[in-house]
Formats: structure tokens, C-alpha cells, sequence
């Protein structure tokens, strides 16, 4: 992609689903999909593909049921890296921020769902639909935007087994709550939180993944239990304590002395 696209067509078939390795180059694909018939995404049907570096926003409406931002139906060993999805998806069941159904395996790596779910579905999730134990997120994040509603699963709807969640954060809990709460991280005046090496920097999702939580837009998330090295700085007076505290307010732990 060398500008951004706005496209009404899908990608892949049941006959001839896309089965190549797809690189969005960090660029945006705006849909509007609006469909009286099943399966509607950017791709349609996908067979051992790998989909990374995409962003897609716009929308994707269908009549019934059966609507995701980015694939329809997997089937093989499928992968999505870095990718990100604001768009708006509706329908009645079967609605997925990313994907429909798991098919045999698919994973995602460091991507966030911050669209928007509607039409009230049920058996659905901010990523998959219809999840499976074949399905594994890493280092990922859900935070639908308001007016979002349905019913199934924060991650997904786990229609045929629990997926395997690692370091994945939700900000809101949608069905069934999935992976960790977000809790954002703050420190006070000369203090600096140490979160170690990053894993890796993400820029099309914008996430910056972590052995212990991750940064989103700027904001450090941890869930309940987790804990987070402080770094006192000059401005903290000897021998008092520094405090990190969750968006609730609420202190997690204190520091060493300095």
C-alpha cells in the first residue's frame, strides 16, 4: 500500500481463500462492507496466510450474522502481526473485531481492537467470534469505543474451547472477561516506572510490548497482581516512599526507600 485505500470488494473465496503473506506497511484500508449475504471482511477467506503492519477503519455492516474487520473464515495455520481495527462492525451473531471464527489455528501478535461492535450480537468478541483452543493472542489489547454491545467473550465467544491469552489487557469486559483488566500506571513528580527491555515496538498498532504489561497511545497498562518497578529520581525527598497508582486511584505498591 503506498496511500491509503477505501475498497467495497473482499479478498479470498471459499474456492480460492488468500493464502499469501499480506504487508499493510503500516498504511490505513478504510471499508464499507454492506451485505445481505454471510461472511463479510477485507478478507473474506484465508488459508495459511499472514496478514501484519494493517490498519483498517470504515465499516462493516451485514443483515444477519457473520461480520469481522479483517477475515471472515480461516482455515490452515494463519497469523496476524501488528495489525489494528477501529473500524465499526454490526450485525445480529457471529461478529468479530478482527476475525469470525479460529478455523484450524490462528494467532495474533501485538494488536488491538479499538472499534466498535453493534447490533447488540451474541457469540461474538472483540477478536473472534466464534473462538476455539486453536486460537493465541499475545501482547494485545480490547478497547471498544462506546456504543459498543454484544454478548460472548472480551477476546472471544469460546464456542469450541478457551484460546490461550499471553500478556492481553482489556479495558472494558464484554460476556465473558478474557485476559487481564487494564489498569493504567502512573508515577508522581521525579518518579519513573521501570518496565525493563521491551519486547518489541509495535507502531501500526502502536503497542510497546513488555516482559510485565505493555504502553498503548502513551499510557502504561498492568492488571491486577502485576507489579511494576519504580526509578526514584532526584525530586523525591530521602527516605520517603513513592507510590504508583491505577486509573481507579487506588495505590498497588510502594517503592523501595530512596
Amino acid at each position: 500500500l503506498d496511500a491509503p485505500l477505501q475498497v467495497t470488494t473482499m479478498i479470498g473465496t471459499a474456492e480460492k481463500p488468500f493464502g499469501g503473506v499480506f504487508d499493510g506497511n503500516g498504511m490505513t484500508l478504510t471499508v464499507t462492507y454492506e451485505s445481505d449475504s454471510e461472511i463479510a471482511a477485507p478478507f473474506r477467506y484465508i488459508k495459511s496466510a499472514t496478514i501484519r503492519n494493517l490498519h483498517v477503519a470504515g465499516s462493516v455492516t451485514v443483515a444477519n450474522q457473520r461480520a469481522a474487520g479483517l477475515i471472515g473464515e480461516n482455515s490452515g495455520t494463519s497469523a496476524v502481526v501488528n495489525c489494528r481495527v477501529s473500524a465499526e462492525i454490526s450485525g445480529r451473531r457471529l461478529i468479530g473485531g478482527f476475525c469470525i471464527g479460529t478455523g484450524d489455528k490462528l494467532s495474533f501478535t501485538r494488536c488491538i481492537f479499538n472499534g466498535r461492535i453493534t447490533g447488540n450480537p451474541d457469540q461474538s468478541g472483540c477478536f473472534v467470534a466464534w473462538g476455539t483452543s486453536g486460537l493465541s493472542v499475545s501482547d494485545s489489547v480490547t478497547a471498544p469505543q462506546p456504543g459498543s454491545a454484544f454478548t460472548g467473550g472480551t477476546f472471544c465467544h469460546e464456542g469450541g474451547g478457551a484460546p490461550t491469552l499471553t500478556n492481553c489487557y482489556y479495558t472494558q469486559a464484554f460476556g465473558k472477561a478474557q485476559g487481564r483488566q487494564a489498569h493504567a500506571v502512573t508515577a508522581g513528580e521525579g518518579v519513573t516506572l521501570d518496565f525493563g527491555e521491551p519486547k518489541a515496538v509495535y507502531h501500526t498498532s502502536g503497542i510497546t510490548a513488555y516482559p510485565t504489561g505493555l504502553v498503548y497511545d502513551n499510557v502504561f497498562y498492568a492488571g491486577p497482581g502485576e507489579t511494576v518497578s519504580l526509578m526514584p529520581g532526584s525530586a523525591v525527598p530521602k527516605g520517603q516512599y513513592a507510590n504508583y497508582v491505577t486509573d481507579a486511584g487506588s495505590a498497588l505498591r510502594r517503592g523501595d526507600r530512596t
